[in-house]
């Protein structure tokens, strides 16, 4: 079992201005971050945070 990763995650954190995380896609490796319509998405308040 792996109880440590080592390395780095990738993460996209949408913030807001008051800092509020409106958004957070977190992955295992760069393939998993969102693409830039999701982002956009997020941005302009349409997105939900999530895992992927």
């Amino acid at each position: 079992m792996k109880l440590l990763k080592l390395g780095r995650m990738p993460a996209v954190l949408v913030v807001d201005a008051d800092g509020i995380v409106r958004a957070a896609w977190y992955g295992e490796s760069m393939r998993d971050i969102p693409s830039v319509e999701e982002t956009l998405q997020a941005l302009q308040g349409q997105g939900t945070s999530h895992d992927r």
